[in-house]
């Protein structure tokens, strides 16, 4: 399970993140998202959304077959798909590509293979979701070992 491995990691090397990994309430989504969900979304749907989404609980953790990712409110009681969102992502660095939308084209796909023989190393991205527009940071973690 990756959510286990990512509170490993957290409770080791990442103290900022730990009230959010307490707090996470976790959902498995054991299929891959990009065949299983949606690729069409009405103007209604979207308007709908826009103004109205919201976190079912104040912090989640998803984790679904190649990675897990905590997403909260930067502030509480926040509604719509416009206001920020922060995001700390846990991508194992063994992830099964296949799994990607993307396949092997996203950048940190092409990062793990520079690490093949790392393990249970993970990638960690942190950052906001805001407008959707995306800005974040990595590191690359190693279960029992210093930052790398």
């Amino acid at each position: 399970m990756i959510f286990d491995l990512f509170a490993y990691i957290v409770e080791r090397y990442l103290p900022f993140a730990r009230k959010h990994l307490d707090s996470a309430k976790l959902f498995i989504f054991p299929e891959d998202p990009h065949k299983t969900l949606s690729k069409t979304i009405t103007k209604e749907e979207l308007d709908f959304l826009s103004e109205s989404f919201v976190l079912p609980f104040d912090c989640v953790a998803v984790e679904d077959p190649a990675s897990c990712i905590i997403l909260y409110d930067a502030e509480k009681n926040q509604a719509g798909l416009c206001d920020r969102r922060m995001f700390i992502e846990c991508l194992p660095v063994n992830a099964d590509i296949s799994h990607f939308r993307e396949g092997q084209n996203t950048h940190l796909v092409q990062v793990a293979k520079n690490f093949p023989n790392m393990g249970d190393a993970c990638i960690f991205s942190f950052g906001y979701i805001e407008n959707v527009k995306f800005s974040f940071c990595w590191n690359l973690i190693r279960k029992g070992k210093d930052l790398v």
